[in-house]
């Protein structure tokens, strides 16, 4: 095993070893504060856990790496330093037990608006893809890159509680054109891409429908996994698998 972890307090202790959990949710959905909160849990439980949110970490890779800040990058440039971040999350003897933070497109436009401004103009290399509405989605995840990942979990709070999340937001992610239209649309245009990814790599993909206490069905998800011996046992394999 490459890294081993123990879970206190759930009838036994249960060695387990390094773990990846990613987190998607569409903007506002609260994976940041559910993400820590889980982290904080699961740390008292004995798992030392980190949590990278991955678009902030990648953006500061700039500087240090190719001496520049982020919005005076290349398309081709933010695609390295995206390549960069996964290489080194791949290894799991730097940090064995990481949940990310991670998103998987945003839309073209919200209310039949084109999105522009300094928080999206800032973007990362992306695909265009139709959903099943006509509407458009910048998909800026390779499949490729959930290779390295064992759990993916999707937060799916109510849309009108994330509408009155992004309406009251400040600066650039504030939005008053979107709808709640536009975020149903988006969250299952998300979910079903995600679950296309998801079936042929064997990955458990869990979809929380609550709008509190995300963290602790994260934390649930985390355990129930470890606990499952055909996914505790196994899971290591595939990630060799699709790593060599």
């Amino acid at each position: 095993m490459i890294g081993v972890g123990k879970m206190r307090g759930l009838g036994g202790t249960q060695m387990i070893p390094s773990l990846r959990v990613s987190v998607f949710g569409i903007s506002r959905s609260g994976k940041d504060f559910s993400i820590n909160s889980a982290k904080e849990i699961l740390n008292a439980s004995g798992l030392n856990f980190k949590h990278l949110p991955v678009i902030p970490t990648v953006r500061d890779y700039a500087k240090p790496i190719l001496g520049k800040e982020f919005n005076k990058t290349t398309m081709d440039e933010k695609g390295l330093l995206m390549e960069v971040f996964r290489m080194k999350i791949a290894d799991r003897t730097t940090i064995p037990f990481l949940i990310l933070d991670e998103h998987y497109c945003f839309p073209v436009a919200y209310g039949g608006k084109p999105l522009s401004n300094e928080y999206t103009d800032a973007k990362f290399p992306y695909f265009i893809r139709e959903g099943e509405d006509g509407r458009e989605y910048e998909v800026m995840l390779k499949e490729r890159w959930l290779h390295s990942t064992d759990l993916v979990i999707y937060l799916n709070p109510d849309p009108n509680v994330i509408l009155s999340r992004i309406r009251s937001s400040e600066g650039a992610k504030r939005n008053d054109q979107i709808t709640v239209e536009d975020i149903e649309e988006w969250k299952r245009f998300e979910i079903s891409s995600l679950d296309d990814f998801c079936r042929p790599l064997d990955l458990q993909f869990t979809v929380l429908n609550m709008n509190e206490g995300a963290a602790a069905r994260i934390c649930q998800e985390i355990i129930a996994f470890t606990m499952t011996p055909e996914r505790s046992m196994g899971f290591h394999d595939r990630w060799w698998q699709f790593s060599e």
